[in-house]
């Protein structure tokens, strides 16, 4: 029997089949309006806690979607922060490039990198029309004390320019 109404979606491409949902609850509401009023009120961002395998990965991609809607000129990037043994500002670097979308991300000097990052982050931002970038770091208890040292020195660098990044 056919359908009276055809699919917008194939049957296996359909969210509910793929996986590919988030369902607002309570906790990911609460994150949401947490980043609402930190960019509301100018907070530099804000700490976040959830057990493993609790969603958190899903509550930002959530949230992500969310800011789209809502702010869809704020540039809003999801940095995973991976538990390695060998950590390195070139492997901190390339990974962030990486997550802006930095086309050579794996290449050149610790410096290079940086500046490259740099100006990816103000060209994305720039483009936007805002003078606020949103950074989702997920699992960051992974990061060593030396990746949030060159985390704040991004920060810094951009504070100098006028960008306000809010990190979560």
């Amino acid at each position: 029997m056919p359908l009276a109404t055809p699919r917008s979606v194939p049957v296996k491409n359909h969210p509910l089949v793929r996986k590919n949902y988030v369902l607002p609850t309570p906790s990911i509401d609460g994150f949401y309006e947490r980043v609402r009023k930190c960019i509301t009120y100018g907070m530099p961002g804000s700490m976040l806690y959830g057990h493993p395998r609790f969603g958190k990965t899903h509550a930002i991609r959530y949230v992500r979607n969310m800011l789209a809607a809502e702010f869809p000129q704020i540039v809003a990037l999801s940095f995973l922060c991976w538990d390695t043994t060998g950590r390195s500002e070139n492997s901190f670097f390339s990974h962030f490039l990486q997550t802006a979308g930095h086309a050579q991300a794996h290449t050149g000097s610790n410096s290079r990198k940086r500046w490259r990052l740099h100006n990816k982050l103000l060209e994305q931002v720039e483009r936007s029309g805002e003078e606020l970038l949103i950074l989702f770091a997920d699992e960051a208890q992974h990061l060593s004390i030396h990746e949030y040292e060159w985390l704040r020195d991004v920060y810094n660098e951009l504070d100098l320019v006028g960008i306000r990044l809010l990190v979560f």
